[in-house]
């Protein structure tokens, strides 16, 4: 044991100095000795102005060196180009350590790993970064705050508060908030609310997701809301809401709305909505609308609307503003303007006008021409016989 500790110490101890010995070597190569701007150098006539820098007094001390780099290079890598140089500042080191701002070494490089005791920026790529608080202006691939994390890209984020990017690639774990402007391209999770712009991936929170163009799933307690359109599902306790087109699965404990075209499903406990047209289904406890056209299946408890309709209506209320093709099954069954030249209305009280197909209720009405009705008072305006009881036809 004592011989392990003794080795131990040994490697610590030349660690130490290879350290300190390439300090020495970096400043020796970067930092060229402290001359004056113009001193002779012995020739008669001949003065040499040399630029110089101030030799540092410690190993990590900032100081400034010339380099060889384009002015495009040196101004990405955060130098500063004066009289056709370019100055950096700061020791390239694969590690850094920063404390409220002011970091140890100084470097705008590329870093294996970065420590910020309070706050600390990085400016180029960063494999893991740390800290309180922690700000990259470059790809940051590994991001770990207690309070927060802002990149411009990103691969992993996890923080107690709120992460923040330009684009987020790979996963985002956020105790509060996760904000990307441009692009999230994977997994944003938190506790209260994700905004995205893009996104391609899953959006998961208690709270509210929102995001401009969507492909994949967002999942909330409270709402989902997808500013363009929606490719895929949105599942809420309350709330989803799309302001383009939804091509997908929408789910929710009380309302679905999407204002433009709808081509899939939609399933509530309260109102499905779609301001455009619908191919596909609605159900809902209380009513679905569509006021366009619908191709497919309403159904709900109390009512069911659409502008024009090619399929199936089932609930109390059913009701086809211009059109309808299809069936109607309901206590009311209402079908306006054009009628229901090529349907069956099933039900208590089936109302038509103009033409209408098959009538079969309690009481039916056809402000046109019926070709059949059957029920316990009949009325069609341009029958032979324009109201009968139980049986009324006509197929001229």
């Amino acid at each position: 044991m004592k011989g392990l500790q003794s080795s131990v110490l040994k490697i610590i101890l030349m660690g130490v100095a290879l350290l300190l010995l390439s300090g020495s070597l970096l400043n020796a190569r970067v930092a060229p000795p402290k001359l004056p701007l113009s001193e002779s150098a012995g020739l008669p006539g001949s003065p040499v102005n040399l630029s110089f820098v101030s030799q540092p007094d410690a190993l990590f001390a900032d100081f400034q060196y010339r380099s060889s780099d384009d002015r495009f290079t040196c101004q990405e890598n955060g130098g500063s180009w004066r009289d056709g140089q370019c100055n950096y500042r700061g020791l390239p080191m694969p590690v850094e350590v920063c404390f409220a701002g002011t970091c140890l070494f100084n470097s705008r490089f590329y870093k294996v790993a970065q420590l910020n005791i309070l706050t600390g920026q990085s400016y180029r790529f960063v494999l893991i970064e740390a800290g309180l608080t922690n700000t990259a202006q470059g790809i940051s691939v590994f991001q770990f705050g207690v309070f927060g994390n802002e990149a411009k890209t990103s691969v992993l984020q996890a923080a107690g508060g709120g992460n923040m990017n330009e684009n987020a690639i790979g996963v985002q774990l956020a105790g509060i908030f996760n904000n990307n402007k441009d692009r999230s391209y994977g997994i944003s999770a938190a506790g209260l609310v994700n905004f995205g712009g893009d996104v391609k991936g899953m959006q998961l929170t208690a709270g509210l997701n929102v995001a401009g163009r969507v492909q994949g799933a967002q999942v909330a307690l409270f709402g989902n809301m997808a500013d363009e359109s929606a490719f895929g599902i949105q599942a809420a306790g309350l709330v989803n809401k799309v302001r383009g087109r939804l091509d997908g699965v929408q789910a929710a404990v009380l309302v679905n709305s999407v204002e433009g075209d709808v081509a899939g499903l939609q399933v509530s406990g309260l109102v499905n909505e779609s301001a455009g047209s619908l191919t596909g289904v609605q159900l809902a406890a209380g009513g679905n609308g569509v006021d366009a056209h619908l191709v497919g299946l309403q159904g709900a408890v109390l009512a069911n609307y659409a502008g024009e309709m090619q399929g199936i209506q089932v609930g109390i209320a059913n009701k086809a503003h211009w059109r309808m093709e299809g069936a109607q099954i309901g206590v009311l069954n209402v079908a306006n303007d054009q009628g229901a030249e090529k349907g069956a209305q099933i039900g208590l009280w089936n109302s038509a006008e103009k033409k209408c197909l098959v009538q079969l209720g309690v009481i039916n009405s056809c402000n046109g021409r019926a070709r059949f009705q059957f029920g316990l008072l009949n009325m069609a305006q341009d029958n032979w016989i324009p109201i009968t009881i139980l049986v009324n036809f006509d197929f001229n």
